[in-house]
């Protein structure tokens, strides 16, 4: 997936009996709500495989909740559902929304300047990360999760050359200039 596609989903289209269902990935305010309706069926999602049995979950009265959701639809619509559409909808939600249900293991610790592990971040780290760089939170609210990627990754790369751009400066203070020049023609600055 590219980022124009992770900054602007298109939604999966679900035909379900006369209705046309736009499927789209879980925004930030969806997250709390759809963790919770997971939570009774968690054992069902298999983070190391990737795998879920989805005829186990369909069995569970989470489903339906997870079904209702992520069709943005209210839980009297998705008991009105056959257990093939509701099969299906189930399908696309999780399909659609996998980078949800099934996280990336997160890379091992970056290492600092100092050759220290920095700390692992969470989701909470993320935002606070994101307002500080002046995302209000009723916009981050509407983002989806790989837009939070997305952005938390821009916020990284500009602080990085923000500190890049401070530690010459501060060197560039205290060192010959001359030095100073072949130096930053060595880096092909």
């Amino acid at each position: 997936m590219d980022e124009l596609d992770r900054l602007f989903p298109l939604p999966a289209a679900l035909r379900i009996g006369d209705h046309a269902v736009r499927v789209e990935p879980l925004r930030v305010r969806q997250f709390a709500p759809m963790m919770r309706a997971m939570q009774p069926a968690q054992d069902l999602f298999r983070l190391d495989t990737r795998e879920l049995d989805i005829d186990a979950l369909l069995l569970d009265a989470a489903a339906a909740e997870i079904v209702a959701i992520g069709l943005g639809r209210d839980a009297a619509f998705v008991a009105g559902l056959d257990p093939d559409q509701r099969r299906a909808a189930l399908a696309v939600v999780i399909g659609v929304n996998a980078d949800f249900f099934f996280p990336e293991n997160p890379p091992p610790s970056e290492i600092d300047a100092a050759g220290e592990p920095l700390p692992e971040r969470d989701l909470a780290d993320v935002f606070q990360t994101l307002i500080s760089a002046g995302h209000r939170w009723s916009e981050i609210q509407d983002y989806t999760l790989a837009q939070v990627a997305l952005f938390d990754a821009a916020v990284g790369r500009l602080r990085g050359e923000h500190d890049r751009t401070a530690l010459l400066s501060y060197r560039a203070a205290g060192c010959d200039t001359g030095a100073f020049r072949a130096w930053l023609k060595a880096l092909g600055g």
